[in-house]
């Protein structure tokens, strides 16, 4: 997702229309899986959203996303991810 807003901006307001932003951070809210792809692709995406000032209004009407981001760091599960020699 990241990737395509960032090659093609103007596509931002359609991933809106279509309420691809919500998705994205209720998955967030969740629970992020111990995977380094997903933790690396996380702020990519977050910035790939926050392109226009829609965007902006999503990610701060819901507070707790950036938090939560960096609550992996002292997650046991995440932190086992994080510090393997390769990633």
């Amino acid at each position: 997702m990241a990737t395509f807003v960032h090659n093609e901006p103007t596509s931002l307001a359609i991933i809106q229309e279509a309420r691809l932003p919500e998705t994205f951070y209720r998955t967030i809210d969740a629970g992020l899986e111990p995977v380094i792809e997903v933790i690396q692709a996380i702020p990519n995406a977050i910035g790939a959203l926050c392109l226009n000032q829609n965007g902006q209004d999503q990610l701060a009407a819901r507070p707790t996303i950036i938090p939560g981001f960096f609550g992996i760091f002292t997650s046991e599960r995440h932190q086992r991810v994080l510090q393997d020699k390769e990633n």
